[in-house]
């Protein structure tokens, strides 16, 4: 088996006979099948770590905490922008709601968006001040 490297990453991989084709590294018998990462310092493609598995994990997890708050935010967003872009008269504490939901991010670093909390609807906004 013979993985593709490009940008010292790995971006295919291919039973084919590729030996001494330009970018084409062998991948070891025991690595296949495995998590494969090319090794940049000693040119080789080798199976991840358990370290280099969790680590990516993680910020698979991460990447997509942060996703789904930004997600929500910008839904709860759009719909307020009615009220901006229409007749319908801007309720009360409508422009705060728009800051509170504009200002999440910041509210969380790394460690605290994994637990974050639900982002509040105007109703739950109004109730809770």
């Amino acid at each position: 088996m013979y993985a593709k490297i490009e940008n010292n990453v790995i971006v295919e991989q291919d039973i084919g006979e590729h030996g001494g084709e330009a970018g084409w590294v062998a991948v070891p018998g025991a690595d296949v099948g495995k998590a494969l990462v090319y090794d940049i310092d000693t040119g080789a493609v080798r199976s991840k770590t358990d370290a280099e598995e969790t680590a990516e994990f993680n910020t698979n997890v991460l990447d997509g905490a942060w996703y789904q708050l930004r997600g929500v935010r910008d839904a709860f967003l759009r719909e307020t922008d009615a009220y901006l872009v229409s007749d319908r008269p801007e309720t009360e504490n409508m422009p705060e709601y728009r800051e509170y939901l504009r200002d999440l991010p910041a509210t969380y670093d790394d460690t605290s968006i994994l637990s974050q909390t639900p982002v509040m609807d105007f109703d739950a906004y109004v109730a809770a001040l």
